[in-house]
């Protein structure tokens, strides 16, 4: 379960607790890319699970002085794997 941190400008932080009962499938990872982008920083990644495609890229920006952990989350469910 991931909980999520929001950093507010001129107010204070806030903290949205991941507060689900039912237990899901997931799939975290870590990317090692080549010589000085050791994070693999722009890498895209295609995960199937149960007949669905999902997407993303690797990005540790979200915005002006944003930033989040080198890793990519998929969450799929309650998929069979």
């Amino acid at each position: 379960k991931l909980d999520v941190v929001v950093n507010n400008m001129n107010a204070p932080a806030s903290l949205y607790k991941n507060v689900t009962e039912t237990e899901g499938h997931y799939i975290n990872i870590k990317l090692k890319g080549p010589g000085t982008n050791l994070n693999g920083l722009g890498i895209s990644i295609i995960v199937y699970a149960g007949g669905k495609k999902h997407f993303n890229t690797m990005q540790t920006s979200r915005g002006y002085f944003s930033s989040v952990e080198p890793a990519l989350y998929f969450g799929l469910g309650n998929v069979t794997v």
